[in-house]
């Protein structure tokens, strides 16, 4: 379970990440004051940083850097996050370690899933649950596919919330 902070970052939002007993902290999504939004997600409880999202500057659609640790070769993988959303659809492409990703992103009562470019297979999904509609956003999040790490949807998660809503911890 993915929880927004009511009290989010400066520039950006902050998130808790829990186990699926929603009690243990597994990651902590914190903002770093910058320019523009800046954040981290932070392994709990060894406090290390598993990923960074650096958004860029753009007057129309959303485009963000993304770097994620290699846990077996302790070296950082880069690449990017952008919006690709049309008039009919709303859709986020991720490139990162030579593998394009789809967020297709969906109205709040249907899950966003993600999916690897020309593949069907579903990789993961997250959708806000209905009662934080009205107080702080709270998301389940399901992942199917050990393909790719937890850290990488969990910066779309953190793009899309970013672009889709207003600045208070309620959406």
């Amino acid at each position: 379970m993915v929880k927004k902070d009511f009290f989010s970052g400066v520039i950006s939002r902050e998130f808790s990440v829990y186990d699926i007993t929603e009690k243990q902290l597994i990651y902590r999504i914190e903002s770093r004051f910058g320019f523009r939004h800046n954040n981290e997600i932070v392994a709990n409880p060894s406090k290390q940083v598993v990923g960074k999202l650096t958004g860029r500057p753009s007057l129309l659609k959303y485009g963000a850097d993304i770097s994620l640790l290699d846990l077996s070769s302790n070296k950082w993988i880069s690449g990017n996050i952008t919006e690709t959303s049309t008039w009919r659809m709303s859709e986020f492409t991720i490139h990162w370690n030579g593998t394009c990703i789809i967020l297709k992103s969906k109205p709040d009562i249907l899950p966003n899933e993600f999916y690897e470019k020309g593949r069907t297979e579903l990789l993961a999904q997250f959708k806000q649950r209905p009662a934080s509609r009205l107080w702080t956003a709270k998301y389940n999040m399901d992942i199917f596919s050990i393909k790719f790490p937890d850290a990488l949807y969990l910066l779309a998660l953190t793009a899309k919330e970013l672009r889709s809503a207003p600045r208070r911890g309620k959406k």
